[in-house]
């Protein structure tokens, strides 16, 4: 467990702002979540010493939450890890982790996770004509692809740490599928635009008792 765990970003100086421009791509990384209930997003940039270190977006109404910018180096040390900055962003703008449904990432640059997905596709016998037309999903562990989508992946392997280090919070949570997106970048000569989202899953809780005769009352769950 990291030395940040639970920490807030405050305690590390860092400074949290709300950012009234919408992030590039945003419709991408919406097709990669699927089934949202509603176009409500809000995106903060988070500052160390007047330079961005963070720069993400929340919707609480989508359960989802998505990195654009992760530059973390210039933070001097202690510093927080990003999975712990991921847990008090999404806290702080009014979420519970038990209800976390989507983590994503946004115009992905690591070079070793862009070498990780594009293995995975090659696995999963995907040609690597970009950019590609659909999305791809990457299935549960024994799914083609699924081992080579986590090697090196610096993302995936902080997500798979964030889920057992506050596994108690997100309700036992584990990763479903990953769906992943490419596009052209003209902005970047040789690399295209890489996008994934981790799609969460909970075991249903099992009924303890029988219902009374108020469960057949209409109820309407809270966002």
């Amino acid at each position: 467990m990291s030395s940040s765990h639970g920490a807030r970003i405050e305690q590390y100086s860092l400074q949290r702002h709300y950012y009234e421009v919408p992030p590039p791509d945003i419709d991408v990384m919406w097709e990669c979540m699927g089934d949202l209930v509603a176009d409500w997003w809000h995106t903060y940039n988070v500052m160390y010493n007047g330079h961005l270190a963070n720069n993400y977006t929340v919707s609480i109404l989508n359960n989802a939450y998505f990195t654009t910018i992760a530059n973390l180096s210039n933070i001097q040390e202690p510093r927080m890890k990003h999975r712990d900055m991921i847990v008090d962003n999404y806290k702080r703008a009014g979420g519970l982790l038990s209800t976390l449904e989507r983590i994503g990432f946004n115009l992905i640059t690591n070079i070793q996770v862009y070498c990780a997905i594009q293995t995975a596709l090659l696995a999963k016998g995907v040609r690597l004509t970009f950019p590609l037309e659909n999305p791809v999903t990457v299935d549960r562990p024994n799914e083609a692809g699924w081992d080579e989508l986590f090697s090196n992946n610096v993302l995936l392997i902080g997500q798979r740490k964030l889920l057992d280090e506050y596994r108690n919070e997100l309700r036992n949570a584990w990763i479903q599928k990953i769906v992943i997106i490419v596009r052209d970048n003209p902005d970047t000569v040789g690399f295209h635009a890489f996008y994934m989202v981790t799609h969460l899953a909970r075991a249903r809780p099992q009924a303890t008792q029988t219902p009374s005769p108020l469960a057949w009352v209409t109820r309407y769950p809270g966002s």
